[in-house]
């Protein structure tokens, strides 16, 4: 191997290291998503309640009105 084929390897090398993650960081975006998995999964639980609620009220307003009784005196 000659002298400029070891720089250009060792460049190389330098370059990965520099992209590698260390696990302290990669543990850090493991959590971060598992609580963005939890969020999600709470904001799912509050989006089903609201289309039950929803789905109560378009039931009411599509029951017709009951006709006024007559008033007897």
């Amino acid at each position: 191997m000659t002298e400029k084929q070891y720089e250009d390897v060792m460049r190389g090398l330098a370059v990965i290291k520099e992209n590698l993650w260390s696990q302290e960081s990669q543990q850090k975006l493991v959590e971060t998503l598992i609580e963005m998995g939890s969020l999600m999964e709470q904001q799912t639980q509050v989006l089903e309640k609201h289309a039950e609620f929803l789905t109560r009220i378009e039931k009411y307003l599509d029951e017709p009105e009951p006709e006024p009784e007559p008033l007897v005196s």
